[in-house]
């Protein structure tokens, strides 16, 4: 069992790593492009996005947002489209000139080192979100690694951390039996106890699967009358769900 354990913590702690190093983007990639970058001359309907006094505007402008539409092996590059633009009306930041007629209905052209350098990823997904948590059972490392199948469930907030990966903190409301062998008290009969449990954990989710390794510990009332061995103790056990968090898209503009 610790062995398992170890190994779910290395697996997640390998995925966070990952996500972070990695700044390729892939087809479907929303994007902010940081500075101005340097795109790839061709048809006039469709590499550059404006010719005006015969002279070609052949970069993009920084502070705007793209959607990754693929990448060319042969040259390098990744071709990117514009997302949609606000009018002037809307748009918070007033500005005087209407880019939509420079940007839109166009494919830009740019280099893979220099995208990569410049832009950074818009994460779809809401940082923050709130779940309900259902946990069958606990692994109780105390003593000789008990495993107790018990019903626990409450609400849980999500805090996206990067990549697929989510810290998670919240509060369940559960059961478990107290027996003369888990209790320091002598009691006459096996009493069902509620319990409230404080739980955290991280989350990795990918195409709405998600895995979760918890945390925490139980508290139940009058533990002075039964001195439950496991009152205010660490547990950890594995969670598995189907889009339980709702980590809906978010919809972008520039």
């Amino acid at each position: 069992m610790k062995q398992l354990t170890l190994f779910i913590l290395f697996f997640f702690a390998t995925k966070f790593i990952f996500a972070q190093n990695d700044r390729s983007f892939k087809n479907g990639d929303i994007i902010r492009v940081e500075n101005n970058i340097d795109i790839r001359n061709g048809k006039p309907d469709s590499s550059y996005f404006f010719n005006r006094t015969d002279s070609v505007f052949n970069y993009l402008e920084g502070g705007y947002k793209y959607k990754v539409q693929g990448f060319n092996v042969d040259s390098n590059e990744y071709k990117i489209t514009a997302i949609p633009f606000k009018t002037l009306s809307e748009n918070k930041s007033k500005k005087m000139v209407d880019r939509r007629p420079l940007y839109l209905d166009q494919q830009f052209y740019v280099s893979k080192n220099e995208l990569e350098e410049n832009a950074t990823k818009i994460e779809d997904i809401p940082k923050l979100t709130i779940g309900i948590l259902y946990l069958p059972f606990r692994i109780r490392p105390q003593g000789e690694w008990a495993f107790e199948q018990s019903f626990n469930i409450g609400a849980t907030a999500a805090y996206h951390i990067g990549g697929h990966c989510y810290i998670q903190i919240g509060s369940q409301i559960g059961s478990t039996i107290l027996t003369n062998s888990n209790t320091k008290k002598e009691i006459s009969e096996d009493i069902n106890m509620t319990t409230l449990s404080l739980v955290g954990g991280i989350m990795y989710e990918h195409n709405k699967a998600q895995f979760g390794l918890y945390f925490g510990f139980d508290l139940i009332n009058n533990q002075e009358a039964y001195e439950w061995k496991y009152h205010k103790k660490p547990w950890f056990t594995l969670g598995i769900g189907y889009d339980i968090f709702k980590l809906s898209t978010k919809k972008v503009s520039n």
